[in-house]
């Protein structure tokens, strides 16, 4: 897969908030964390009040030698504690007694004193150096009582990408079990000895993209592995002929945990003209000091007159018979929110008032209800992403924004004069010479504001059952508060009308000159624009919409333009995208609402370049950047899961 990092500036992949605690460290001590650094966002328990023994596993690859001088524990808000400690071990033992199982550290035990904010530092009396077989550090705890707290009191982050999780438990779980598969939990030790003030810059991409007339953003992910956080990188770059050096203020250090990577963006300059250029680079400087880790990057940079922005397609089939496809009404409203120039989604329904294709006739062949797809390869669930985490869907769409899209196209639609069709206009283009082409266009209709009344439009839920923090965006309040019929929802990005349905679908030529925009047009009957049972699905002219999509031979989405059906008579397409938001800075809610100052807890910033990123307000005048991880891998298909945790389908 051809990955295009860093076309925008928040890269994709997994926020991490820093804990306050580790954002720096003492000369010549790093921290190693079960989590990355990264807080908790789960909780897990067997709503049992029994003893908890949980921990993580310090490797000993490239951290024998060191020493640990102190353990620190992220407990959250578990009020009801009654002892507290926390070991050491080469191995996880678990030892019979009575009825019941104990864990039996094997290097050392102390007791440790709970705090009412969950944050616990225990120094310990003689600092532990660790050997050729690594450690295990952990923590055990039991409780006074049993309230809600205490049934899950096991804070860890839930994420595919980090796995350091191992549980044991005295009734339940009488055996150590790895858990890591969920991810990683928030225990941390303090390291010295062994360990330099050392950052890394990894591989480039084999080859980068870029527009001729205008600089580069590369990424480049640092990984810690000194003591020192980074706050400044210097670099020399060759591009080409062309030789220079920069330097970089990271927006938020690199913290001092060790192995931390972080994404920061580096510039390359214009080049003269299309072509492609040797390009490469060294990270020379850390804080001003010489780098000990330098090490020469090199990578191939083709030049366009032209970049395609790539838009994917996300399609979401759905019902409201369904009591699992709440989800996927949320993750759409949400995303529609956060990126509302950029974000493209159909919503297909199945046995509703909505219905316009059955089941077999979907343009992509889905294993249940609810059920979705990025570009038509990606299989992915419309609201949990790729992974199983709370609302993943615009990290999953982050990464497949960085894929390189081969054309670009674009589109206007407009109602006739008398209301009779809607005429779609646009192009493709391409940045590159094609030969033997075989790209298609598909033409959807898709409206929003839908509404009704009875059994058809009434949504099954199943999430009236679910706590508010398993899932906690507004979006979702209805769903939650609600009963198992939901009532009075408007329905939005429902797809009406196809060309894939009605047939004669325009076609680009087989041969594609570079820097051409190929024109094509298609056009839709208001009076055909109904359901299976015949009825029409236009309750609002003006709340139309028009999507465009390029498709290779195989059916995959290479990219995608949604526009709104205007009722003006021009048909031109001179200015089809729409405006990015000049002058200062904008601030949202999660939930979309515009706000005049960033309020306490996750904000959404559009810039005045029209790139958005997230923040994290924790008190008054204390602003924290999110920062996303890249992570470079496949993207996997994977089964959609019910609120319940079991697959579902029909």
């Amino acid at each position: 897969m051809n990955i295009l990092y860093n076309l925008r500036l928040m890269a994709v992949g997994v926020v991490a908030l820093f804990f306050a605690s580790t954002a720096c460290a003492d000369n010549g001590t790093i921290v190693f964390s079960g989590s990355n650094g990264v807080s908790a966002n789960a909780t897990f328990g067997t709503a049992k009040n029994e003893r908890y023994d949980v921990a993580m596993h310090v490797e000993a690859t490239s951290l024998k030698g060191t020493t640990i001088s102190a353990i620190r524990l992220h407990l959250g808000n578990v009020p009801n504690i009654a002892t507290l400690n926390v070991w050491l071990s080469k191995t996880l033992n678990a030892e019979k007694n009575g009825s019941r199982s104990e864990n039996k550290p094997d290097i050392l035990q102390v007791e440790a004193t709970p705090t009412k904010d969950g944050e616990v530092r225990v120094e310990l009396e003689t600092p532990y150096t660790i050997g050729e077989e690594g450690v295990y550090v952990g923590y055990s705890m039991t409780f006074s009582q049993l309230t809600d707290a205490e049934k899950y009191p096991v804070a860890y982050f839930k994420n595919s990408e980090i796995s350091n999780f191992y549980l044991h438990t005295s009734m339940i779980y009488t055996k150590w079990n790895d858990m890591s598969v969920r991810g990683g939990v928030p225990i941390e030790v303090e390291l010295t000895g062994g360990v330099d003030a050392d950052a890394i810059a990894l591989p480039l991409e084999d080859r980068l993209y870029g527009q001729f007339d205008k600089s580069t953003p590369v990424s480049v992910t640092l990984r810690n592995l000194g003591y020192e956080g980074v706050s400044t990188i210097g670099y020399t770059y060759t591009v080409g002929t062309q030789t220079g050096s920069a330097t970089v203020k990271l927006d938020e250090p690199l913290p001092a945990i060790y192995n931390y990577e972080q994404n920061v963006t580096l510039s390359l300059p214009p080049t003269s003209a299309k072509g492609d250029y040797p390009v490469s680079l060294t990270l020379t400087t850390i804080n001003g000091k010489p780098n000990p880790s330098a090490t020469l990057l090199n990578s191939q940079l083709t030049s366009y007159k032209r970049l395609p922005k790539h838009r994917p397609l996300f399609e979401e089939y759905t019902g409201t018979w369904c009591r699992n496809c709440p989800r996927g009404f949320v993750g759409l409203e949400i995303m529609n929110k956060l990126y509302p120039d950029d974000f493209i989604g159909l919503s297909y329904h199945n046995k509703d008032a909505m219905e316009i294709m059955q089941r077999t006739d979907f343009p992509s062949e889905i294993s249940g209800f609810p059920d979705g797809y990025f570009d038509r390869i990606y299989k992915t669930d419309a609201y949990f992403g790729f992974g199983t985490e709370k609302f993943g869907l615009d990290k999953a769409w982050l990464r497949v924004c960085d894929e390189l899209a081969p054309a670009d196209i674009e589109a206007k639609a407009n109602l006739s004069a008398d209301a009779s069709e809607v005429e779609v206009n646009g192009y493709a283009y391409f940045p590159t010479d094609v030969n033997n082409a075989s790209y298609t266009v598909e033409v959807v209709l898709t409206a929003d504001d839908l509404y009704g009344t009875g059994a058809a439009w009434d949504q099954k839920n199943d999430y009236n059952t679910n706590r508010p923090e398993d899932y906690p965006e507004p979006e979702f309040e209805k769903f939650l508060k609600g009963s198992g019929t939901v009532s009075g929802l408007h329905y939005n990005d429902v797809v009406v009308a196809t060309s894939l349905r009605n047939g004669g679908e325009p076609v680009l030529p087989s041969t594609l000159v570079a820097d051409t925009e190929y024109p094509f047009s298609y056009k839709f009957k208001i009076a055909d624009i109904v359901n299976t049972s015949g009825e029409s699905l236009v309750q609002n002219k003006e709340k139309l919409n028009a999507v465009v999509m390029i498709k290779n031979a195989e059916g995959k989405v290479e990219n995608a333009f949604k526009t709104k059906v205007s009722t003006s008579t021009d048909t031109g397409i001179s200015s089809a995208t729409s405006d990015n938001v000049n002058g200062e800075a904008v601030y949202y809610s999660v939930s979309g609402i515009r706000l005049s100052l960033p309020c306490r807890g996750i904000n959404i910033v559009r810039l005045a370049d029209g790139s958005v990123k997230k923040i994290m307000r924790k008190k008054e005048y204390e602003l924290q950047t999110y920062f996303p991880r890249i992570v470079c891998r496949s993207l996997l298909s994977r089964e959609c899961i019910g609120s319940s945790g079991r697959s579902t389908s029909t």
